[in-house]
């Protein structure tokens, strides 16, 4: 009995074990470099949203009716942060708002001034 269940062993070519192994283990590289991929760009478009929430929340509190655009980039270790942002006004906003807001963008979020680009919706 147990010669009839180990016989099929003496069949098996161990170089097709490594082979397979081989195979097994790249086709698991490849998988785990499209999930960390697929996981860094979700956490860039969820940075992206709350951040550009987090903006419209503070102009709303200071009377400035406006939109953003956020757009973030991915540091050495490959977490985002945003690193720019477009703020989109329908007329040209009160400076003292203006220097207000960029002063929250710059002190809070770290988007330097030369990031920060104001446009009126005509401009589009």
């Amino acid at each position: 009995m147990f010669i009839v269940l180990t016989s099929p062993l003496r069949e098996i070519d161990i170089s097709d074990i490594a082979y397979y192994n081989m195979q097994y283990r790249a086709d698991y590289e490849k998988y785990e470099e499209k999930l960390i991929y697929k996981n860094s760009s979700m956490i860039k478009t969820i940075i992206e949203d709350k951040i550009r929430s987090y903006i419209l929340q503070k102009a709303e509190e200071m009377g400035l009716q406006c939109d953003a655009q956020v757009h973030a980039k991915k540091r050495v270790d490959g977490y985002p942060y945003p690193e720019r942002v477009v703020i989109i006004t329908e007329s040209d906003p009160d400076p003292a708002l203006k220097k207000k807001l960029s002063y929250i963008l710059e002190s809070e979020l770290g988007i330097t001034d030369e990031n920060q680009e104001w446009r009126q919706t005509e401009d589009e």
